[in-house]
């Protein structure tokens, strides 16, 4: 039976429209400024050092040695980053927002030193392990503590500002790990972040909420069955990521269906739970949250291949690695910019968003793999920045629809699981890129033909995933048909 828009009451200013007398400036007066600096803050923590890496570990591989797990220094990376994301409820159940956060800058510290002192491979990837952990858990609480920090009318503009900085970390980033690489010790990269984490510490020591959050009495904060399920989730992308090594298509095959049984089981598994590590009727059709995370899981897919734009360019088109490297980028901060300028929409104009936003993204998809088979840089660059505008622009509305038709109780742990998501989505869709790549002769070919046809077999393959959230995003659209005429108070103060 269909579920009527009252059963999953949301305030009227579910789209932060523009008539909301609260705007962009009130981010960033009285004490929303240091909230909303702390918040980002952990989110540029966990990207700006993914770009940093990407670009010095040339370098750590010329010095120490250990090419041969290359690819582990990502893969560890996005599964700490899962583990920090979807625990994170755990950890604000037993501890306040204030020290869950300021644990996860300590396990960056952590993360960061190990990298630093490193002398071989496996301590790279045992700190990067230790770093993406700590990202994650620093990203989940910030968009925990969005609903619980701000008052409703700021909650797309809040989430909108927190995925933004992915744009300007994206370009900085990898200049700032090339200028350390060639000009001075890849080393200096991680001992960059202790003092950025000393500084972030203090504020947050001052802003965050200094009290545990109310939980049931009686049972543990973490159990074994939690555990299981998180490590089925991650051990489906550490099987995609070991399938994805090229040479073995039946390895593929095999490997895909091993991560689908994972998922299906964790999954499965999750919604009996009376404890979940996934938000209640995720990745379903039944109500507006489930809605609202399919199309998002769906939309964001895409990015995991956007690490074979810089190859394909080089290899078939001779493309300098600066450039190629800066296309890639430009999808990040499209999304920023489009995530900014739309958060503040009004409701008609975001609905129609969300029902045009897919279909952008895949004709993005379509274009970006149309451009590398022709050759044309300029349409790359430009497909490639549509598709993370398309995402962009949809990003917060879905995002506040998925925390506020969630139930109050439940509001902090939809706003965590907007970043469990966002991980979720790039890591598996990094994984599947690989499969996809394997299997279309891409990370065998050598020819520049070669290479430009397999570019174009992979963004075709990745234009399905945003045709199905056509579907998804109709769904919502249809369950949340009256969501205008929904008139519920809002607190004008953050609710600490």
């Amino acid at each position: 039976m269909r579920r009527k828009v009252h059963d999953h009451p949301e305030p009227a200013a579910i789209a932060a429209g523009k008539s909301s007398p609260q705007g962009w400036r009130s981010l960033f007066s009285g004490g929303n400024a240091g909230r909303s600096i702390v918040l980002t803050s952990g989110v540029v923590l966990h990207g700006f050092f993914m770009f940093i890496t990407s670009t010095v570990l040339p370098s750590i591989v010329a010095e120490i040695g250990g090419v041969a797990y290359y690819a582990w220094v990502s893969t560890v990376f996005g599964i700490g980053s899962i583990a920090g994301a979807m625990l994170t409820p755990a950890i604000l159940r037993g501890l306040p927002a204030r020290r869950a956060y300021e644990l996860g800058l300590l396990f960056f510290t952590v993360g960061s030193i190990c990298c630093a002192a490193a002398q071989d491979m496996a301590v790279v990837i045992l700190g990067r392990a230790i770093q993406g952990f700590a990202g994650g858990l620093l990203a989940a609480v910030a968009t925990s503590l969005i609903p619980v920090l701000f008052p409703d009318q700021l909650r797309s503009r809040a989430i909108a500002l927190v995925s933004s900085v992915w744009g300007p970390i994206a370009m900085v980033g990898p200049f700032v790990g090339g200028i350390l690489a060639q000009y001075g010790s890849w080393r200096s990269a991680f001992v960059l972040a202790l003092p950025f984490v000393l500084v972030v510490g203090l504020l947050a020591d001052r802003v965050l909420p200094s009290r545990l959050a109310e939980r049931a009495r009686g049972g543990p904060i973490f159990s074994a069955a939690q555990a299981l399920r998180m490590a089925l989730i991650a051990g489906a992308v550490l099987v995609l990521s070991v399938a994805s090594v090229p040479g073995s298509t039946a390895a593929v095959i095999v490997g895909a269906g091993l991560a689908i049984g994972c998922l299906v089981v964790a999954v499965r598994l999750d919604r009996r739970a009376q404890r979940r590590v996934l938000l209640d009727g995720a990745f379903t059709l039944a109500s507006p949250a489930g809605a609202s995370s399919t199309a998002m899981m769906l939309l964001v897919l895409g990015v995991g291949a956007g690490s074979f734009i810089p190859y394909v360019l080089s290899v078939a088109h001779h493309t300098s690695p600066i450039v190629a490297g800066y296309v890639a980028a430009l999808s990040s901060l499209a999304w920023s910019i489009a995530a900014l300028l739309s958060a503040g929409a009004s409701l008609s104009s975001n609905r129609r968003l969300l029902a045009l936003a897919p279909v952008a993204v895949a004709v993005a998809l379509f274009g970006v793999g149309w451009s590398l088979w022709a050759g044309s840089l300029a349409a790359t660059a430009a497909f490639w920045t549509l598709f993370g505008a398309g995402v962009g622009t949809v990003w917060p509305h879905l995002a506040s629809r998925l925390i506020g038709y969630s139930p109050m109780s439940e509001r902090a742990f939809a706003g965590g699981f907007v970043t469990t998501l966002q991980i979720l989505a790039g890591t598996f869709g990094a994984a599947l890129a690989g499969m996809i790549a394997n299997l279309v002769g891409l990370a065998k070919s050598t020819a520049p033909v070669d290479v430009a046809h397999g570019g174009l077999l992979l963004f075709l393959a990745f234009t399905l995933p945003p045709l199905i959230a056509v579907f998804a995003s109709a769904r919502l659209l249809r369950l949340t048909v009256g969501e205008a005429r929904v008139r519920q108070p809002v607190s004008a103060e953050p609710k600490l």
